[in-house]
């Protein structure tokens, strides 16, 4: 079952999947927290919900030295590095029984970006799915992937 969490930017999406996550106790993956400078959000990173780890996914304008950047999209720049951070996890999920949780699926993957492909993998094994999906993508989504058998949250 794929269980939809929606809404518009900024609505409290991810807020809520981590709560799911808490309640039921179970299951891994990931969502994105918003990263700050001072008072001006500057990008994203992915924090694993079973450890805390995190790593930058993505970032606006000012890049470090460092940064390898898989894809780009209007003023974003998103981490190669971030990428491997996601599927690893998901990756370590697949011969489990138990749920993933995954944040979030929207304009990006709507070009084949970001976690398109993992998404795509999640989707075959027909597992129990949480998934954050922005309320103005949710349409092209449901009939991008052919989501048929879901529940909105």
């Amino acid at each position: 079952m794929i269980n939809i969490i929606t809404g518009s930017i900024n609505s409290g999406k991810s807020t809520k999947l981590v709560y799911i996550y808490k309640s039921l106790g179970k299951g891994d993956g990931f969502f994105n927290k918003k990263i700050y400078n001072r008072n001006s959000y500057i990008g994203q990173k992915i924090v694993r919900l079973s450890t805390g780890e995190s790593i930058i996914w993505s970032l606006k304008e000012k890049r470090p030295d460092f940064w390898q950047e898989e894809y780009n999209y209007q003023t974003y720049s998103f981490s190669k590095e971030a990428l491997k951070f996601a599927e690893q996890i998901i990756n370590s999920l697949i011969e489990s029984k138990e749920p993933i949780f995954i944040d979030e699926i929207g304009p990006l993957e709507l070009e084949n970006k970001g976690f398109h492909k993992l998404f795509q993998r999640c989707l075959i094994l027909n597992k129990e799915l949480y998934v954050v999906i922005r309320r103005s993508c949710l349409k092209r989504i449901l009939d991008k992937y052919k989501i048929k058998n879901y529940r909105i949250m």
